[in-house]
């Protein structure tokens, strides 16, 4: 079942094409990738998604809602959250004041304070719960982001490069949680440059490359995609390996 599409959807800045008539979509309970060299539309295009920009023509539509062009906290209200690859955390406010923000218009004013620390202890961060959110280790504030996102309680959770600047052990974590999201029913979409998080943690891979599709499907088929390999590598790059 699909959960998300865009339908050609586009997107340009004063003549320079972002995103170039994308038709993409996102299946219920999958974790999908989308993939591409830095500039490929990546970015503007999960922008264009949770409101953050307004398309310039096209359609995205979730759950069978047209929500193109809608402000952010109407989009997240229907059910979809996101972080960001340069984190945008209340730095001053502490974790637990993070997630409850969140958190406060999906529970109760009797419920906020046990239903946010239910997320911190799901993230792992109840022991910093009273750390300022710009104190906390960068891998950390990682965590945090993903929390806030999830305490709203979406249906879908846009992730833009969640493993960036974390070490192997992190990674790996964060790649844990993001199945573990899945397992419960989440649809997961990640923005990623580390190709061995996004060949071993998605079902379905979309490939971009200036603003357009260039490749999708499954990690073995988009690995050995020749569009894909002269994006990433140049033909003779490739053909020199």
């Amino acid at each position: 079942m699909t959960l998300l599409s865009t339908h050609r959807l586009h997107k340009d800045f004063g003549g320079i094409v972002a995103v170039n008539d994308l038709d993409l979509n996102i299946e219920k309970g999958f974790i999908t990738g989308i993939i591409g060299p830095n500039g490929a539309g990546k970015t503007t295009s999960f922008n264009c998604m949770t409101g953050l920009d307004v398309p310039t023509s096209g359609q995205v539509i979730f759950n069978d809602i047209d929500i193109t062009g809608l402000p952010t906290y109407r989009i997240n209200r229907l059910g979809i959250a996101r972080t960001f690859q340069n984190l945008r955390l209340f730095k001053e406010m502490t974790v637990f004041e993070n997630v409850r923000v969140a958190k406060h218009r999906t529970s109760s004013a009797g419920n906020l304070q046990k239903d946010s620390g239910l997320w911190l202890e799901k993230l792992g961060l109840w022991t910093y719960r009273d750390e300022r959110a710009k104190d906390l280790p960068y891998g950390l504030q990682k965590r945090l982001e993903i929390a806030r996102a999830m305490a709203t309680n979406p249906k879908l959770l846009f992730l833009d490069e969640p493993a960036a600047g974390l070490n192997q052990t992190e990674t790996q974590e964060i790649m844990e949680l993001i199945r573990s999201f899945r397992d419960s029913g989440l649809t997961v979409v990640v923005i990623e440059h580390d190709m061995h998080l996004i060949m071993n943690l998605c079902q379905h891979i979309t490939v971009l490359n200036f603003g357009q599709k260039i490749a999708e499907g499954s990690p073995e088929s988009v690995r050995n995609d020749p569009q894909v390999i002269e994006a990433y590598l140049g033909k003779e790059d490739h053909a020199a390996r």
